[in-house]
């Protein structure tokens, strides 16, 4: 009777043992299929979300892609001073209303890639241009030629929850250099 009360107790926690591990192994596939896709630029950087960068005008920005995606670009609404007024043929338009930002790049495609062309010379009124093509523009003097993070890449995975914030401003890469500089 000891003897098959000894087994039971033996098999019990046996099979207890192989139920945790089980378990714990479901849990941990969960975990590595739950893990957010990876973004790098095209020299192979690794990007985090809710990250900040500056894009040069005239440049094309790439970006290389783990999973199937979704972007668009928007307004950085998380800087309230990023919003202001433009007039389109005298019309008011705030910009943090302006969904079709996308139109003033040059974006090109793949499954796991997205580069964001720059124009040469680029400004907030130029970018506004590219998308209100014959319209007169009027961007106020402090946004004209603004180079903070007035815009945000969304990429999100297709069909997942994972998204990346990435914020960027447009940089002119003029360098002003002092007039005594010796070379």
């Amino acid at each position: 009777m000891k003897k098959a009360i000894l087994i039971l107790i033996i098999l019990i926690l046996v099979s207890s043992v192989v139920g945790v591990i089980v378990v714990g192994m479901q849990t941990e596939n969960k975990k590595i299929e739950e893990l957010p896709f990876t973004i790098t630029t095209a020299n192979g950087t690794e990007i985090n979300s809710d990250c900040s960068m500056a894009f040069v005008s005239g440049a094309e920005h790439t970006f290389n892609i783990s999973k199937d995606f979704d972007f668009a670009i928007l307004p950085n609404t998380s800087d309230k001073s990023n919003d202001f007024t433009f007039t389109i043929d005298g019309a008011n338009k705030q910009f943090f209303s302006e969904l079709g930002l996308y139109y003033a790049f040059d974006i090109a495609t793949t499954k796991n890639s997205i580069s964001i062309g720059v124009p040469q010379d680029t400004t907030i009124k130029t970018l506004l241009q590219r998308i209100y093509t014959n319209k007169e523009i009027v961007v106020p003097a402090e946004f004209e030629n603004s180079t903070k993070e007035m815009f945000t890449l969304q990429l999100k995975e297709k069909g997942g929850k994972s998204v990346y914030y990435i914020n960027f401003g447009i940089n002119s890469m003029l360098i002003d250099l002092p007039e005594n500089l010796v070379f």
